[in-house]
């Protein structure tokens, strides 16, 4: 999973300063199945150019050496209680998707769907990751309703300096 700005920089939303060779990235990533309790963070990273002097015999030599700094980021944690319902809109009234689809309603893929807040069983299908390491992707089994929801969970609901991931980023495609 990859996200990248829709614009070639990053403008802080409170401050209104502007950032260059800003990207996003997976950070934290914890399942503790026996409390179901999993957290999961974004981080929002900068690279940069880091320039040291070092002594070689009786010479001055400068060294470049990229690097990344952390500039903010936002963890989510979700619980077997952490469930807020997700809503589509049909034909003009809001109805919990779920519960439509479980009645056999279906969706033409262009309705307007407020998505909730989701519980540890839920938020487990939205994401995979196999090892320590690993980037965080998502569940490769996924349905187009779940994929939709999950990308509009993150761009919707992890915010970086108080605003929604999507205002700047998008997912790569």
């Amino acid at each position: 999973m990859k996200l990248i700005l829709k614009n070639s920089n990053y403008v802080h939303p409170i401050t209104g300063e502007v950032f260059k060779n800003v990207f996003v990235s997976s950070g934290e990533f914890s399942d503790i199945p026996l409390l179901q309790k999993l957290k999961v963070s974004f981080w929002l990273c900068q690279t940069y150019e880091d320039v040291r002097f070092v002594k070689e015999e009786n010479d001055i030599k400068e060294v470049r050496q990229e690097k990344i700094k952390v500039l903010d980021s936002d963890t989510l944690e979700f619980t077997k209680n952490s469930d807020t319902p997700t809503y589509v809109n049909i034909e003009g009234t809001m109805k919990d998707l779920f519960a439509y689809l479980q009645k056999g309603g279906k969706l033409k893929g262009t309705e307007k769907i407020e998505v909730g807040y989701p519980n540890y069983n839920s938020i487990q299908r939205y994401f995979h990751k196999d090892n320590i390491g690993d980037a965080l992707e998502f569940n490769p089994e996924l349905d187009a309703v779940g994929l939709r929801l999950a990308k509009d969970f993150i761009l919707k609901n992890w915010k970086l300096n108080g605003e929604p991931l999507g205002v700047q980023f998008k997912l790569e495609s």
